[in-house]
């Protein structure tokens, strides 16, 4: 028998010292610089992670073996806006 689970959408707050458009593209064009080389699902040690830049771009990572493994697909582009602690 084939057992459908929904899955929680993953949210994450981070706060840093920057403005939203310097931490969006550390988190984006920079994904590479801060991924753990560690965590993969390629069969082979992961050499690169890069993210698409638009809608219907591909998360995708480049493996030792020469693999490309698509994680997952970018479903909106925006730049996230300030905010603040209480």
């Amino acid at each position: 028998m084939n057992k459908t689970i929904a899955i929680a959408p993953v949210r994450k707050s981070v706060f840093v010292a920057g403005t939203p458009q310097q931490a969006f593209e550390v988190f984006t064009a920079g994904l590479d610089r801060w991924w753990p080389k560690g965590v993969g699902i390629g069969r082979t040690p992961l050499v690169e992670s890069t993210l698409e830049p638009f809608v219907g771009g591909r998360w995708h990572t480049r493996h030792e073996d020469g693999s490309d493994v698509v994680i997952g697909h970018v479903r909106v582009w925006e730049i996230g806006r300030a905010s603040c602690r209480e």
